[in-house]
């Protein structure tokens, strides 16, 4: 009788210290599962932190100036504005006015130059194809205005015309294009190309810009 009765009181023990044993792996498990979570979700935030040049701050205005070329003998250089503002849902709505230089030739005593400047509102969709770089699809509708600019002494000394000679006009336009934006890291500042096609009257060109601006 006191024999089985201590071998019941050791089995009592072995249950004990066992049942000792399996708690603290069950904690350590559990705590590395947690660990495990954390790690996994970290990511997830960062990822839904990223900066955002559309969403980062509340500066919805753009200013910006324009340098670039015209593809055609009336536009050759050009310079010029552009400003706008970003609307609900990335759409944009601004203006812009650019000056192309143009060119001029001489031909028997006679000078000639031809410029052109353009002047209308822009309307286009901001896609934020990366944190920092923004892509705006574009339509800008408008007026193309032509000037012409005519010398020539030797035809005025004959009397056959007058010495300077000057005359323009202007055109609806449309111009579709694309507008590429890189926020400078730190900054309100942003650097930019652009390109769009002009179609004015039976008159077509393609134009290029860089850009520099500002969110105000």
């Amino acid at each position: 009788m006191k024999l089985l009765s201590f071998f019941a009181v050791m089995m009592m023990c072995a249950s004990l210290a066992s049942a000792a044993e399996t708690a603290p792996s069950k904690k350590k498990k559990t705590s590395k599962k947690q660990t495990t979570t954390a790690v996994t979700a970290a990511p997830v935030a960062e990822a839904e932190t990223a900066p955002s040049i559309l969403h980062s701050s509340n500066k919805k205005i753009t200013a910006s100036a324009m340098l670039g070329y015209g593809f055609t003998d009336g536009m050759k250089l050009g310079l010029g504005v552009r400003g706008g503002y970003d609307l609900e849902q990335n759409f944009y709505v601004g203006g812009t006015f650019i000056y192309h230089l143009g060119s001029s030739s001489t031909v028997g005593g006679i000078d000639a130059k031809a410029s052109m400047w353009f002047l209308g509102a822009e309307g286009g969709y901001n896609y934020q194809a990366k944190p920092e770089i923004l892509v705006r699809p574009y339509l800008g509708v408008g007026f193309a205005t032509a000037s012409a600019t005519v010398n020539s002494p030797a035809l005025a000394a004959l009397g056959i015309a007058a010495g300077n000679t000057s005359a323009s006009s202007s055109s609806f336009a449309i111009w579709p294009g694309v507008n590429a934006m890189y926020a400078l890291p730190g900054t309100q500042f942003f650097a930019g190309l652009d390109a769009r096609f002009y179609i004015v009257s039976n008159s077509n060109a393609f134009a290029t810009y860089a850009s520099f601006g500002m969110r105000l």
